[in-house]
């Protein structure tokens, strides 16, 4: 995530607990002996230049924070959000008095069949969020026209 590639699935694993390793190391045996070429081959590349990856996935992050904040400082009537302490990933909920995870589903269901933005309630990560929380992705090239279109569809 921290090098902007989303669709490169390779990673690493790092532990002191032996035991756990050995039970992930025998899932991957089980699921996965190795991962694709392609992917080696670009994950070796994306290592080559990683300065230049973070340094681009950071501007596509503060960018996309930055038109977070405008969006939500505009709609706070609407949504109460907090920006997020590290990474690209926010998740801000609805403001609306008694609000619960099943309207942060509607409004999610509304929003992508209606006008094409695809947002996830965050009852689908799990039962850490209270409320009406949804998640928003800040990484993207176009997260400004994004909160745009979100603005223009709320009216």
């Amino acid at each position: 995530k921290v090098y902007g590639l989303p669709g490169l699935r390779i990673g690493w694993l790092a532990s002191r607990d032996a035991p756990f390793l050995r039970r992930v190391a025998a899932l991957r045996d089980y699921t996965t002996i190795c991962s694709s070429a392609p992917s080696q081959i670009l994950a070796l590349v994306a290592m080559r230049n990683r300065h230049a990856l973070r340094t681009r996935a950071r501007r596509l992050v503060d960018a996309g924070e930055t038109a977070a904040a405008a969006f939500f400082e505009k709609r706070a009537d609407l949504f109460v959000y907090q920006p997020p302490a590290a990474g690209p990933i926010a998740f801000p909920a609805l403001r609306a008095a008694g609000a619960r995870a099943a309207d942060a589903e509607k409004f999610c269901e509304a929003l992508v069949r209606e006008h094409g933005i695809l947002l996830l309630p965050a009852i689908v990560y799990g039962d850490g969020f209270d409320g009406a929380h949804f998640r928003v992705g800040l990484g993207r090239r176009d997260c400004a026209a994004v909160f745009e279109l979100w603005d223009r569809a709320l009216g």
